[in-house]
């Protein structure tokens, strides 16, 4: 599975995983470099506006695949 990161039109990077059971994300440049597994690990300093898709990208990612069944946010892993 993976993810554009899209800021006004161009792609400067992606978010990439095995699947949705995956928690843990590979974040790439436009050119398919690795750059950071999901933000905590950053491999290089990165250009706007890819730093802050980074950062912001697996949060989103993060809260759209740890809903419980009724909608809400869970709690526990």
């Amino acid at each position: 599975m993976s993810f554009d990161l899209t800021y006004q039109g161009t792609k400067p990077g992606k978010l990439r995983s095995a699947g949705t059971r995956q928690k843990q994300f590979d974040i790439t440049d436009a050119a398919g470099n690795d750059v950071g597994r999901y933000v905590l690990e950053l491999t290089a300093r990165l250009p706007q506006p890819l730093a802050t898709l980074v950062v912001v990208a697996p949060l989103a990612i993060d809260l759209a695949f740890n809903v419980n069944q009724a909608g809400y946010r869970a709690l526990h892993r």
